[in-house]
């Protein structure tokens, strides 16, 4: 819990540009889905798990630390349909959610793109209490990278 908050202060610390303004980011989109579990052994039968594609909603406020970059606070919610298949057949096990919470930093690339990198915690909330999730919706640590194109449609919104 120290490297977060010693972000936070140092981000409080340094010195910042005038023109440095909070940034909304809304957005919304698809997850695709994979196996959770795949192919383990559970008295005697093969099982495994998976999620189907999953419509995602995205929040994140962005504060400049530089001219071009950026701290991210993003939030991400995405709900899909989790799959149990085993020597038995298919069982449709409900909706499983997943709640993701994320602190990235964001900086510029050639050709419009812009990189993230960050970490944060990821909570998964399935509609039952059964199978993997039986005793607990675990919080996982995670960690995040990824690529964005963003393109200034006039002063103060971007694409």
């Amino acid at each position: 819990m120290r490297l977060p908050l010693l972000v936070v202060l140092a981000v409080a610390a340094s010195p910042l540009p005038a023109t440095a303004q909070l940034s909304v980011r809304l957005g919304a989109g698809a997850t695709l889905g994979h196996s959770l579990v795949s192919q383990a052994t559970l008295y005697d039968d093969v099982v495994s798990l998976k999620t189907g594609t999953a419509p995602t909603v995205v929040v994140g406020l962005g504060y400049p630390i530089s001219p071009t970059y950026r701290l991210v606070a993003e939030a991400r919610v995405a709900s899909s349909t989790m799959t149990a298949t085993s020597n038995a057949g298919s069982n449709d096990l409900g909706t499983l959610r997943t709640v993701t919470v994320a602190l990235l930093a964001e900086g510029p690339l050639p050709y419009h793109l812009r990189f993230h990198v960050g970490g944060g915690m990821i909570k998964y909330s399935p509609s039952e209490a059964s199978g993997v999730f039986a005793d607990d919706s675990p919080m996982k640590p995670m960690a995040t990278a990824g690529l964005g194109w963003v393109k200034t449609l006039r002063p103060g919104l971007d694409l």
